[in-house]
Order: C-alpha cells, then sequence, then structure tokens
C-alpha cells in the first residue's frame, strides 16, 4: 500500500499552536542559506583535483610577460572594414540571433515566475443570478402577475500563502536564476560562434577570389602558350603534337576557372544566410568585388596564455549554471519531504441587492500541515536520484572541459604545423618559379619538349595554389582558435563563477546537504 501525503486542515482556533510549532522547526532547520550551500559544495567538487589541469598549454609558445586576457571583438584585429561590418550586421540581424533573444526572455520570465510561491496568492470572484417560479400548468392564469424574480449577489476573496520553512522555495528560485545566467551564457556563445563563421566564409570568399584571379593569370598564360605554339609549328620549329597539349592545357585551365567562380558564389550564398538575407544578397552599401582578396598578416594568438582562460568560454560557463542546478536539486529532493505549511484566508459577502452585498461579511482563516515525509519508500528514493543526475552531470561536465582543453592544444599545434608549412612552401614556391623560366628558357631554345615546360608550370601553379590555401587554413585556425580559447563578442556577462578548470573529481559528495 502506497502511503500520500497527508494534509489536515486545522481551525483558527489552533492557529497559534501551529504557528508556534513552526516556529521551532525553523529555528531547528539552521541559518544556513540553501543556494548558498549548493555553491560552497560545487566550489568543493570543482577544487577537488586542480592539480590535475596544465597551468599552460603544451604547445604554446613561453612568453617573458605572459598574457592574463584576450581581446574583444577579436576580428576587428585584422583591420578589415568590410569584415567589421558583416560581423555587426549578423549579431544585429541573424535569426538565430533573434530566436535567441526570445530564449532570453522565456528564460527570464520563467524565473520571474519561480519566484510567485514566496509571495502569498490571491484570488477573488463576483457573481449575480436571478431566479423565478415557474407557473405550474393548473394554475389559474389569473395569477401569473404575482410571479416574482429572485436576484442574488455574492462576491468572494481570498489568499493563501505556503510557508518556506526549509528554503525549498527559495531554493527553486535560484534554480530558475542559474538557468537564466545559462540561457545568458548560451547567447553569447551562440553570438561569439556566429562571429566566427562569418569571418571564417568571409576569408573563404577571399580566397575564391583568389582563386579566380590566378585561375585568370593561368588562362591567359596558356592562351599565350598557345599562340607560341602556333608560330613555332608555322614555323616548322613545333610539331602537331606540341599544338595539341598546349591546347588541352588551355582547356584546363577555362575548367579551373569556372569551378572557381562556381565556389566563390556557394560561399557567397552560405554567407548570405548566415547573414539572414535571401541567397547571394548581401547588406546595403557592401559589394563583393571590393572586397579585400589579401589576407594581411596573421595576426598571433597571445603568447603565455594560461589553460585557465577557458573559464571565459561561455558553452563551459552555462555548463556550469546547469550542474549547480542539478546540485540544488538534490537538495530540494530531500526538503519537498519535510512537513510543510500552508495559511489560507477568505472573505465572502452575499445580498439579496447589491447594496446590500457589503452588509453580511463573513471572514475564515485556517491552515494546513502537510505530512509527505510518511511515503517513506520515495523520500529514500527522489534524492538518490536526484544524486545520480547530478553524478552524470558532473561527469559530462568534466568530459566537456577535457573537450575544451583538447580542442584548443590541437588547434595550437594545427597553427605551429600551418606556420612551418607556409614557409616551407613559400621556399618550395620560389624553386618552382625558377624550374618554370629554366623549362621555358630551355623549350625556346629548342633544348626541351614542350611538355617539360607544362608540367614546369603546372607544377608552379599548384604550388602558388598550396601557398594560398594554407594561409587560408591559418586564418580559419584563428578563427576556431579565438573562438575556442573563449574570446567574445565584446558583451560577456559579469556575474561571478566558480569555474577554475579544477574538475577532475570522478565521485560525487557524500552528502549533498548542509548540516541542520
Amino acid at each position: 500500500m502506497t502511503l500520500r501525503p497527508i494534509t489536515a486542515p486545522i481551525k483558527a482556533t489552533g492557529l497559534k499552536v501551529l504557528l508556534v510549532t513552526a516556529a521551532s522547526a525553523m529555528g531547528l532547520a539552521g541559518c544556513a542559506n540553501p543556494s548558498a550551500v549548493v555553491r560552497s559544495q560545487l566550489a568543493q567538487q570543482l577544487e577537488r583535483a586542480q592539480a590535475d589541469v596544465p597551468t599552460r598549454w603544451r604547445q604554446a609558445e613561453a612568453a617573458e610577460a605572459p598574457a592574463r586576457t584576450l581581446p574583444e571583438r577579436w576580428w576587428t584585429l585584422y583591420e578589415d572594414p568590410a569584415l567589421n561590418q558583416l560581423v555587426a550586421f549578423a549579431l544585429a540581424h541573424s535569426p538565430d540571433i533573434r530566436a535567441s533573444a526570445q530564449r532570453l526572455r522565456l528564460a527570464a520570465l520563467r524565473a520571474e515566475t519561480s519566484g510567485d510561491p514566496l509571495r502569498p496568492g490571491l484570488n477573488g470572484s463576483a457573481d449575480t443570478s436571478v431566479s423565478k417560479a415557474l407557473r405550474p400548468p393548473e394554475e389559474p392564469i389569473q395569477t401569473r402577475a404575482t410571479t416574482v424574480a429572485q436576484r442574488s449577489w455574492s462576491s468572494s476573496w481570498g489568499a493563501s500563502w505556503e510557508l518556506d520553512l526549509w528554503g525549498r522555495l527559495r531554493l527553486q528560485h535560484t534554480m530558475a536564476d542559474w538557468e537564466q545566467q545559462a540561457s545568458h551564457d548560451d547567447d553569447q556563445g551562440l553570438r561569439a560562434s556566429l562571429a566566427a563563421q562569418i569571418a571564417r566564409q568571409y576569408w573563404q570568399l577571399a580566397a575564391s577570389q583568389q582563386r579566380i584571379e590566378h585561375a585568370r593569370a593561368s588562362l591567359e598564360h596558356a592562351q599565350g602558350l598557345v599562340e607560341l605554339v602556333r608560330v613555332r609549328q608555322h614555323a616548322g620549329a613545333a610539331s602537331g603534337l606540341e599544338r595539341i597539349q598546349s591546347e588541352a592545357s588551355l582547356g584546363g585551365q577555362r575548367s579551373a576557372l569556372l569551378r572557381a567562380q562556381q565556389s566563390r558564389e556557394e560561399q557567397l550564398q552560405g554567407l548570405s544566410v548566415l547573414l539572414g538575407l535571401p541567397p547571394g544578397q548581401l547588406p546595403p552599401g557592401l559589394r563583393a568585388e571590393t572586397w579585400r582578396t589579401d589576407y594581411g598578416d596573421i595576426f598571433p594568438i597571445p603568447a603565455g596564455l594560461p589553460a585557465e582562460v577557458l573559464a571565459r568560454r561561455p558553452d563551459l560557463r552555462a555548463a556550469e549554471q546547469r550542474l549547480r542546478a542539478t546540485l540544488a536539486a538534490v537538495e530540494v529532493a530531500r526538503l519537498t519531504f519535510y512537513p510543510g505549511i500552508r495559511l489560507t484566508g477568505g472573505l465572502g459577502t452575499s445580498g439579496a441587492a447589491l447594496a446590500q452585498v457589503l452588509a453580511n461579511p463573513v471572514a475564515n482563516l485556517g491552515a494546513q500541515l502537510s505530512l509527505p515525509f510518511l511515503n517513506a519508500a520515495e523520500m529514500r528514493r527522489a534524492p538518490k536520484v536526484a544524486e545520480a543526475e547530478h553524478a552524470i552531470a558532473l561527469q559530462g561536465f568534466r568530459q566537456a572541459l577535457l573537450r575544451a582543453l583538447s580542442e584548443v592544444e590541437n588547434l595550437l599545434l594545427e597553427a605551429r604545423s600551418l606556420d612551418e608549412q607556409g614557409r616551407q612552401q613559400a621556399v618550395l614556391l620560389s624553386q618552382q618559379r625558377r624550374i618554370e623560366s629554366l623549362s621555358e628558357l630551355r623549350y625556346r631554345a629548342g633544348a626541351d619538349a614542350l611538355r617539360i615546360w607544362l608540367d614546369a608550370a603546372e607544377a608552379r601553379r599548384q604550388a602558388e595554389l598550396a601557398v594560398l590555401e594554407t594561409r587560408l587554413a591559418q586564418r580559419l585556425n584563428q578563427a576556431q582558435l579565438w573562438l575556442a580559447l573563449g574570446a567574445g563578442t565584446g558583451e560577456e556577462r559579469t556575474e561571478a563563477t566558480d569555474l577554475k578548470l579544477n574538475l577532475t573529481n570522478t565521485q560525487p559528495d557524500a552528502s549533498y546537504t548542509h548540516d541542520r
């Protein structure tokens, strides 16, 4: 047989005894603030294994004066007006940003609603009615005029208030505040991610434009080569095979130009979607044809950044707020089975006329005592369920932290590798240009066949494209690295956080409640 919580009405005459009992219970409850206790317990969990968290990145360069902060609006460091305008437009008009604003509004409303149980609830009603006896069939017709309608008026007003003896309602309200803060961090994370996506798409568009320019230069070179072979063939210095080879090379360059143009259109449409515009459209006053096609200098990530900068990451901050909520849910599950008291009061009036409604008011006052701890099985089970959910959330947060650390390490390693690749490819490009120049001279002198020159020209073009792709990869790596490190959009939240990048505990607390 399952026992259910008992709710017993108590007469007003016994209210004093009930309130005295409640006051005694409140005194035994202790002076600790449940939300402060949850913060303290979470901070202890976050402090447990600080030694396992690195103080600096394995792949980072050392610095005499290590940087401690990251720049806000990191994309402005590249001094590209078009990029700055695109990011500003996206942060103001993107559908994802507008949807996030509504989620923020919803979280704020829910946090406000969660505070309602802490205040008395009011209700009221007023009604009127008319009644009239119907004439029985055997009643003489002449008595019909004696039938009179009866009117009545009434109103009732009431209030109820659940006393928060153990702090459960306050803790639930605090949990809603934490969720609101997490939603704010989600919004910041979305903005930072969108800014990085815009920068990446913009730089990919610039790379596509460079590919087009490179393909056009290669096409002009191939056309000149066809003319040269034609002249040499007319003079008897070139064969028909060499003419076919030169024309085939020309066709290949035309195809490369078409592919580059197609890629650029696809990149432009992807950028439009990110901006919240129809495919192919750009914000007023911006034309892709006028954008920079060079990347300029690669802005270095500040040297010596400690691993603790990850505490700025909005996704980890949001996860921390939700981790607090799961820990608080353990406390709420325990407090739910503590005795509860609800006070009720009401005022009712009635009368045969509207003027008489207030003549005979009737007041009532009552209290209800609930004893949910009588459901012993559920009282034992509910906190254990909440503890298990918190333990799962704790391990999920730790895994997210480890992934964030790994992501930054991989990006730093990639940045170093790309830097070395860039230096090697610059040397290779210089060599390929020299080889092509010598091959052209030997062909014109009749010492080598055309195929050797064509191969050298193709190798030079591939080396140029490799340099272009490496510089693009460096920019894309930087955008992702700024995001992974937690560089924001200049609208960071200022609330304090307990996150110190030291979540390595794998066991939940033995006790989630404060000492009573």
